[in-house]
């Protein structure tokens, strides 16, 4: 399957939604694949490590979130991928998200938000830091299991798409 595209690009920023199972993190990882072969870079806000393999495979760099504020580093080669991970957190992420050099530049980058129901419960701020990214000139891809978990972000962009993913 290919991602719906306008002269050749993916149609963001978009909202994917759908249950466990039915293809979110499929649809997601194309699009992290398609901005990383055009040499764009990507940050991951992850809960679940849905995307521990795929920063592996691509050559990112995957940041393991601690609850005290720190985190642990894994670099996997030189891809403009990272990763957050929230796996760690119990309770809740007070501190900014960790600096990452290869991120200064975020124009015609692509944000993932993953599981935006618990990273909104586990990073308070989730959506400030996103926006920021955004004004950076970055788009975003955030998915959730309905409307309302990812209702905080649509504020975000005035033009987004929304994808519902089902299995018949």
């Amino acid at each position: 399957s290919s991602l719906p595209t306008e002269t050749g690009r993916p149609l963001l920023p978009v909202f994917i939604l759908g249950r466990s199972g039915v293809g979110k993190h499929v649809y997601t990882t194309m699009h992290v694949a398609d901005y990383l072969s055009r040499g764009k870079s990507v940050m991951v806000l992850d809960w679940g490590r849905s995307y521990h393999k795929l920063s592996q495979t691509l050559g990112g760099t995957y940041l393991t979130l601690r609850e005290e504020g720190g985190f642990t580093v894994e670099v996997h080669g030189s891809a403009p991928l990272t990763v957050c991970a929230f796996d760690a957190i119990r309770s809740t992420w007070t501190w900014p998200l960790p600096p990452v050099p290869r991120h200064d530049d975020m124009t015609d980058g692509l944000v993932v938000v993953d599981e935006a129901l618990v990273l909104q419960r586990l990073f308070p701020q989730v959506v400030d830091a996103v926006g920021e990214l955004l004004r950076d000139g970055a788009s975003f891809c955030i998915a959730g299991q309905c409307i309302e978990d990812v209702a905080a972000f649509l504020p975000l962009s005035p033009n987004f798409r929304t994808i519902r993913l089902s299995v018949n």
